[in-house]
């Protein structure tokens, strides 16, 4: 009762993905055929390209270890037609710089073994008189069987293993020159910091009129209550500017480095009120930035189609 456009059947190659749009994916899911990639590395990163803000990549795949040689695996590469097989690292290296995050990853030989053993018992004992029935020579059967075999002994001898993956398009990526900022602005002293300088919903430069400065450069009054003035004047300057130049009828606007989400949340709520909004996305590299942004947006009755909050960096915007 499937119809045509909940369920789709495509002829396509791992090698080639680019028929598929980026950020177009929920959920990418596999079953034990990465194996067969010719560019694992490659593939690996066209997953991630695949999957929208928050998707997730589940797939399990035959594996080798990283320590085993192709002459060890010639047989077990001679029964599947293979140059090589995929191994845990290069996965975990490519989904993870590629900006997906872990969330699980199971890898063993145990797999392999009790299935290859299934699979043997059954061609060799349990099933052997109806394979003939249906045709299978027994030359075939005889090939499968050493075939299986081996798998069987690589296994054992822990060459080849079986693993299990989730990965998670979080935006968090794993470049140096982001991590360092990212870590900044998730730990417990900045986000207290800059809460108490500048209050929790408000970060950068504020406008400071004149008569409200001191000759020494300082705002007028108390440090908090002078800076989150100046700060929401800021807010209103923007609000004005994007008034007078965007084009008329309901605005779709992106928020680049959101921090708490001050601005994004009142350009929201401004153009709710005088009914001009339909999307803010608020883009931040701190995850605990971002989880108080959407609280907040939450309080002010803002529904997820009308405000969103990305985990991302500057360097890839390419989910937009």
């Amino acid at each position: 009762g499937l119809s045509d456009a909940e369920y789709c059947v495509d002829l396509a190659s791992f090698d080639d993905l680019s028929s598929y749009e980026t950020g177009s994916f929920d959920l990418v899911m596999s079953n034990d055929s990465f194996l067969y990639s010719a560019d694992k590395a490659k593939l690996m990163r066209e997953l991630a390209r695949l999957l929208k803000p928050s998707g997730v990549l589940v797939f399990s795949d035959i594996l080798q270890s990283k320590d085993a040689t192709p002459e060890q695996l010639a047989d077990v590469y001679k029964r599947l037609s293979l140059t090589h097989l995929g191994t845990s690292e290069l996965y975990s290296k490519e989904l993870t710089g590629a900006g997906l995050t872990a969330v699980s990853e199971d890898v063993s030989g145990q797999g392999i073994l009790r299935h290859y053993g299934f699979m043997r018992w059954s061609a060799s004992e349990n099933k052997t008189a109806e394979l003939l029935a249906a045709g299978v020579e027994q030359e075939f059967i005889d090939k499968q069987l050493v075939g299986l075999a081996k798998w069987q002994e690589s296994a054992e001898a822990g060459l080849v293993q079986w693993g299990w993956f989730v990965y998670r398009n979080s935006g968090k990526m794993q470049k140096e020159s982001d991590k360092i900022p990212q870590d900044y602005y998730d730990s417990d002293s900045a986000f207290k910091y800059y809460s108490t300088i500048q209050t929790t919903d408000y970060s950068g430069i504020g406008i400071y009129p004149e008569q409200e400065v001191t000759a020494g450069g300082f705002p007028r009054g108390s440090g908090v209550d002078s800076g989150a003035h100046a700060l929401q004047k800021r807010d209103a300057h923007m609000l004005e500017l994007i008034l007078k130049s965007a084009p008329a009828g309901k605005l779709r606007g992106l928020d680049l480095g959101s921090g708490r989400g001050g601005l994004a949340r009142f350009i929201a709520g401004e153009l709710k009120g005088c009914g001009r909004l339909e999307q803010v996305i608020a883009s931040n590299i701190s995850g605990r930035e971002n989880d108080y942004n959407a609280m907040k947006a939450k309080e002010m009755g803002l529904s997820d189609a009308e405000y969103r909050v990305d985990l991302a960096t500057f360097d890839d915007l390419s989910s937009y």
